[in-house]
């Protein structure tokens, strides 16, 4: 399984052996030492293995990223969007969430810090209400709970569609989207202004 060429994990064929060679891999692998620095590959890490071509050589987050050449945070953020917007590898981020005794839809502390883990703040709605003067969104969309995986096509397409410099307002309630709305930007390059959950402002970058 690769990201190379056209997408195994986007064809609907098969789903359910799909699902079943991804939980096979994590009741094997998860939890067995790093295959070049010997440090324990939690079940999440494992996912991104996964993706990445081989489950087998069980490489902890930062020998994948230097198998990569790239940093590991952002190998991070960009393969958590892509695994949890995959049916099968969506299971398994759970499974994994799961058995690691984490809520599925958090960011799991496997991979997260403390720092990056944004506690609720109360009353975000009307806080943002009354500092609204400044950031005046041209567009607006509620997402409600919408999941994150359709959450950032649905996203990308409207963003798309967005005049360049223009301020988007989005308002999702998925528990996910305190992590993955920040990474989707960092990724596409769109200047996320304000980030109160569920209340997102992001710029839409310029194409130039």
């Amino acid at each position: 399984m690769t990201m190379t060429g056209s997408d195994p994990f986007d064809d609907p064929r098969n789903l359910q052996a799909r699902i079943l060679r991804v939980l096979t891999a994590l009741q094997l692998h998860a939890g067995s030492e790093c295959r070049r620095c010997g440090t324990t590959v939690c079940g999440h890490v494992i996912l991104f293995n996964i993706v990445l071509g081989d489950e087998a050589k069980a490489l902890c987050l930062d020998c994948l990223a230097a198998q990569e050449g790239r940093e590991a945070v952002d190998l991070r953020d960009s393969l958590t969007i892509y695994v949890r917007s995959k049916p099968c590898l969506g299971q398994g981020w759970r499974y994994a969430a799961i058995k690691e005794q984490m809520p599925p839809d958090a960011p799991p502390t496997c991979l997260f810090g403390a720092e990056e883990r944004p506690t609720p703040k109360p009353r975000v709605e009307e806080r943002l209400s009354r500092a609204s003067d400044a950031l005046v969104p041209d567009e607006r969309w509620d997402a409600g709970d919408m999941a994150c995986g359709d959450l950032l096509l649905q996203l990308k397409i409207r963003m798309q569609a967005l005049t360049p410099g223009l301020l988007f307002e989005l308002r999702a309630l998925d528990p996910g989207a305190v992590n993955d709305i920040p990474a989707w930007c960092r990724i596409t390059g769109h200047a996320l202004l304000s980030e109160e959950h569920p209340i997102y402002r992001i710029r839409r970058k310029d194409d130039r």
